[in-house]
Parts: C-alpha cells; sequence; structure tokens
C-alpha cells in the first residue's frame, strides 16, 4: 500500500470515528453501511447487536464503534479492500 493510500484510510479512520458511536439514527437513515474494522458491507437491517442500545456491533467481526452508514457523507467505499494492515 502506497503512503497516500495509508494517509487517506487514517484520515478516514479518524473522520469515522465521529459516526462510530452514538449512530443508531444516522444507521437507521443509512442505506448501506460499513465496519472500519474488517472492511465489510451491510446493510442496516442486519444490525441486530447494539451496545446500549445505541452504539451499532458489526454483523460480522462483532466489534463496536467501528460501523459507519453511508448517511455520514464519508466515501466509504474506500475501505473496500484496503485497510491497513496490522
Amino acid at each position: 500500500m502506497d503512503d497516500a493510500t495509508k494517509a487517506r484510510l487514517q484520515w478516514l479512520d479518524q473522520s469515522a470515528e465521529d459516526h462510530g458511536w452514538n449512530n443508531r439514527e444516522e444507521i437507521n437513515a443509512s442505506d448501506k453501511c460499513i465496519c472500519s474494522a474488517c472492511g465489510q458491507w451491510s446493510k442496516p437491517s442486519q444490525i441486530t447487536k447494539w451496545h446500549d442500545e445505541k452504539h451499532a456491533c458489526c454483523p460480522h467481526c462483532g466489534l463496536t464503534g467501528v460501523v459507519v452508514g453511508s448517511e455520514s457523507g464519508l466515501p466509504l467505499e474506500e475501505y473496500e479492500n484496503s485497510r491497513i494492515p496490522e
């Protein structure tokens, strides 16, 4: 992964943090969602687990605070197949 892509994903991760918590309304208003941790897409109806009834849990990896909906306005497609290696 080149440095420009890494920098872009780091910016996206930081921006997504504001949308990963207390996001039930935003998720429910979205057409689709993506997990910023595992990079998997889901429909809002697939999200059935909520932490404290207000933070979406990813239906694929189970993490909380990492699901971002399309209503966030962020370019979520950039997460596809582009996760930063740990």
